[in-house]
């Protein structure tokens, strides 16, 4: 009962946090901060950001990216970040990640997406039709210790109640590899990690 408590007190206090500090708090506690974003996008890329929802790093990306498309299927999410003062070379559309992928891009963002996905496989490799490049990033089951007891338990230890799985490095690099995408470099942050990855 207590490892429950636990886990939906830290989700609120996180979901707190957020709400209070915005976007940069984001930004900082995840995988992904504008230093490193700097060094993985290619200057003058073209990338398409699946799942964009507020389109947070769709906005940190336009910073060097040519162009930015940023797609969700939640029209509230499109609203939203329609609703930001967006750079002039980010767009957004609404759209499902499991049917719509489509275009020519240097770059795709998966960003907290894949553990939402049924079938991540059959999207990891469609993905492969439309950008040589992905950076994936996904919530770690190491952040909190305590996952150990609840993985023992039959405990739920998802992140958040809508997760479909969770992940750690090496299970989110045999997903990558078995796709046909190769990681080039890793990035951690407080709750989630990141992975650079190239078409194989």
């Amino acid at each position: 009962m207590l490892l429950q408590t636990s886990r939906v007190s830290w989700r609120l206090a996180f979901e707190t946090a957020t709400e209070h500090y915005g976007e940069d708090f984001m930004t900082e506690v995840y995988a992904l901060p504008r230093r490193r974003l700097a060094d993985w996008i290619p200057e003058g890329a073209r990338v398409i950001d699946i799942g964009c929802g507020s389109g947070r790093v769709a906005r940190l990306v336009a910073e060097r990216a040519e162009a930015v498309v940023g797609v969700d299927r939640n029209a509230d999410h499109i609203r939203l970040a329609r609703g930001y003062p967006n750079p002039t070379n980010v767009s957004y559309r609404l759209g499902d990640a499991d049917q719509e992928l489509d275009g020519e891009y240097d770059l795709a963002l998966v960003i907290h997406l894949l553990e939402h996905l049924d079938d991540p496989d059959a999207f990891l490799t469609r993905l492969r039709s439309i950008a040589r490049q992905v950076i994936v990033e996904v919530p770690d089951f190491r952040a909190d210790a305590l996952n150990i007891a609840r993985l023992e338990l039959g405990a739920d230890f998802s992140s958040d109640a809508d997760h479909v799985r969770e992940y750690t490095p090496s299970i989110l690099a045999d997903q990558l590899a078995r796709n046909g995408w190769t990681v080039s470099d890793w990035s951690e942050g407080y709750t989630s990690f990141a992975a650079l990855a190239v078409a194989s």
